[in-house]
This record gives structure tokens, C-alpha cells and sequence, in this order.
């Protein structure tokens, strides 16, 4: 056999061999994620999908659902002058490099301080972040996730407008100037509005507890547990995939050393 007529086998067990070892990597990458990361989020999935629903006469140090209505100690209102007990708004600017394009945050305002959950005959102080948690704000995106670590915030609807409200161009003055491609996004919850807020009471105080530490929902708390479990499944999403690619191309690579061994 000649040189030339052996090349091609080497080049084929040569593909096959890095394509072994990227799928034994591969299935050990996998049985990671399913043996470890995979089952200890799914355990907190389910065990968030049944935490008992408490009042605020109780006083509890495990995390819990609380159903009530939100108030601020003061009236606000949202740049764009809608009232609100709790509000976050930011500038986009759609940037474009070469073929691409990609979205930066110019400028992010909000008020969620001095905030109430109220029951009937009962008002306690929501503080789920008065301790400087991480929070994350739901935007409504396909296969969105949220960390566990994250206070999580559903406040349903997201409004955006190319305008850019006069009070959100004082707030960001120096921040940014004004452009083509910009555009304007506000978030918020109005006063009296039902929420479901998770996390735990003592002393007439809702705070953050657990992991998660924390949540505040207008759709009863399925935007925030889907938003988890996704975070949950993109290791195992990941996984699969990757096995996936790794065998295909070892498959490929099998079937091109036996055509070659067939010619």
C-alpha cells in the first residue's frame, strides 16, 4: 500500500481518536449535570412549587408565599407619569458592528424603597432587598433564566417607546444623548396592584430568605418558577447537545473510514 493510498485512513483514525475523546468528555460533562447540578435544582424547583401560602400575622423563618396588594409610603410616579408603588426603567441603544448588531444599556433608573404588603386588617414593610440582594428583573424573553442567587421581579408587561420622557432624560442627564437608535423601557407595578411576593416574615417585616432568596409577582409567581427551572435545564440542555455533536461527528468519521476501507 502506498503513501498516498494510507493518508487518508491515517487522517481517518486520527479524526476518530480526537472524536473519542471529545465524546468521553462529552458523556462526562453530561453525567455532571445529570448527576449533580440537574437534581439539586430540580429538588429546589419542586420544593418552591409547594411552599405552604402563610398570612402576615405569622411569623415564619422558611420561605413562603404571601398574597396581598402593594403599596409605597409615599406616591411616585414612573418617568413616563403612570402611578406606581415600584419602578425600574432604562435607555437602550442598538449599536451595529460590521454584519452584527448588539444592544447596550446607556442609562437604568428605578424606586423600590419604603414598600408595603398589605392583607386584610394586616401591613407589613417589604424589604426583600433592603440588604443589598442581587435582583433580576423578568423581561418576558424566550428560555429567559434567573440564577437562584437573585431576588426575581414579574411585573408582567414591559413597556417600550422611542420617546425618551423628559424626567428620564433629566434622571440620565450625562449619561447619554439622545439618538436614532435609541429607545425607551419602563417597568413598574401600580399602587393596590395583587402580588404574590415569596420569603420569609418576623417583626412586621417581609424579608428575603433561602435560596432563592426572594420574589415579587404580578402572575402568582409561574413567570419566576419557569425563569428557575430554565436556569435549572441549560446545563442539561447543554449536555445533551454536546454529546450529541460529539457522537454525530465520530459516527461521520466511522462511516468515512469504512468507505474508504470499502473503495
Amino acid at each position: 500500500m502506498t503513501k498516498q493510498a494510507l493518508w487518508p485512513k491515517v487522517k481517518a483514525a486520527a479524526a476518530i481518536l480526537s472524536y473519542s475523546i471529545l465524546s468521553v468528555g462529552a458523556l462526562a460533562f453530561a453525567d455532571y449535570a445529570l448527576a449533580w447540578s440537574g437534581p439539586v435544582g430540580l429538588r429546589r424547583l419542586y420544593a418552591l412549587s409547594r411552599l405552604p401560602e402563610r398570612s402576615l400575622d405569622q411569623r415564619f423563618d422558611s420561605p413562603a408565599q404571601l398574597r396581598g396588594t402593594l403599596h409605597s409610603d409615599r406616591p411616585r410616579l414612573t418617568p413616563s407619569g403612570r402611578p406606581s408603588a415600584i419602578w425600574y426603567a432604562w435607555i437602550e441603544e442598538e449599536r451595529h458592528s460590521g454584519r452584527s448588531s448588539y444592544t447596550v444599556v446607556l442609562c437604568a433608573k428605578g424606586e423600590d424603597d419604603e414598600l408595603q404588603l398589605r392583607q386584610p386588617g394586616r401591613t407589613a414593610r417589604l424589604a426583600l432587598f433592603a440588604d443589598d440582594e442581587h435582583i433580576a428583573l423578568l423581561k418576558n424573553q424566550v428560555l429567559e433564566s434567573l440564577p437562584p442567587d437573585r431576588v426575581a421581579l414579574d411585573f408582567g408587561e414591559i413597556r417600550r417607546e422611542r420617546a425618551i420622557p423628559p424626567p428620564m432624560q433629566e434622571l440620565c442627564a450625562g449619561k447619554f444623548r439622545p439618538g436614532r437608535n435609541q429607545s425607551y423601557h419602563e417597568a413598574s407595578i401600580p399602587p393596590g396592584a395583587a402580588v404574590t411576593v415569596l420569603g420569609c416574615v418576623g417583626d412586621g417585616v417581609v424579608r428575603s430568605c433561602g435560596t432563592p432568596p426572594g420574589a415579587i409577582s404580578v402572575r402568582e409567581l409561574r413567570p419566576v418558577l419557569r425563569a428557575y427551572a430554565n436556569q435549572t435545564l441549560t446545563s442539561i440542555r447543554g449536555a445533551a447537545a454536546l454529546v450529541g455533536l460529539c457522537l454525530s461527528l465520530l459516527a461521520a468519521a466511522l462511516f468515512k473510514l469504512k468507505g474508504g476501507g470499502a473503495a
